[in-house]
């Protein structure tokens, strides 16, 4: 085994620890932010363009992760939908608030807060709940808390933008990424398969690499649960 594999399977071994508890939450959650330029131009990722384009006819979406809220300041030009976002990091929050307030956006409100307890929001109270990424940090023993919480929540439906593989024999895989799931597994069983779609991120997006491999919108619609 040559330095590099082993050096791989530590960073995995010990990733696989860190998700294991709270550790990786807390990293998220104190880990310094880099300036608003860097995150201004990874807004324009065409991952958050393909994505947000589905969520035009909603008045109200909830993301659950914001991070500093680029995903919602894509969509802020909808005057006529109020967007919210929740994300563990406070200074992320802060930096996302006064980007807001400094360009006059005002149909967004950014909140601290945990994708396990969407208290903040009564049940069907927001039209979509959506994440970009965030069920890679959400280990085996949370992610239905986290799913229940997501469609309590909701209204009409739930949007996960997430690394999805099929090929999975259980329901979940833990790689130098994060946690891959087969949604499939992991959701019919709370939701039904009639409530649920998979649609692959287009290969000319990410034309390489994990994200072409296995990046995956999941649609959850809550008329159609079991």
């Amino acid at each position: 085994m040559n330095l590099k594999t082993t050096l791989k399977n530590c960073k995995r071994a010990m990733i696989y620890l860190v998700y294991r508890d709270n550790a990786y939450q807390n990293y998220w959650k104190f880990k310094k932010r880099d300036s608003i330029e860097n995150y201004l131009i990874d807004m324009q990722s065409p991952h958050r363009i393909w994505l947000t384009n589905f969520f035009n006819h909603a008045n109200s979406i909830l993301e659950v992760g914001c991070d500093w809220g680029g995903n919602l300041i894509l969509m802020s030009k909808q005057e006529k939908c109020k967007f919210y976002g929740i994300d563990i990091s406070p200074e992320s929050i802060e930096l996302g608030s006064k980007y807001c307030l400094e360009q006059g956006i005002n149909n967004i409100q950014l909140k601290e807060g945990s994708a396990e307890n969407l208290s903040l929001f009564s049940d069907a109270s927001i039209d979509i709940v959506f994440s970009d990424m965030l069920f890679l940090y959400i280990g085996p023993t949370k992610i239905e808390k986290v799913i229940k919480e997501f469609l309590r929540t909701a209204n009409k439906s739930v949007y996960l933008l997430e690394f999805h593989s099929e090929k999975i024999r259980r329901k979940h895989k833990n790689s130098e990424d994060g946690w891959i799931y087969n949604y499939k597994k992991v959701l019919e069983p709370i939701v039904g398969s009639a409530a649920l779609s998979l649609i692959k991120l287009p290969d000319q997006i990410h034309p390489v690499g994990r994200w072409k491999e296995f990046a995956t919108l999941i649609k959850i619609e809550k008329s159609k649960l079991k």
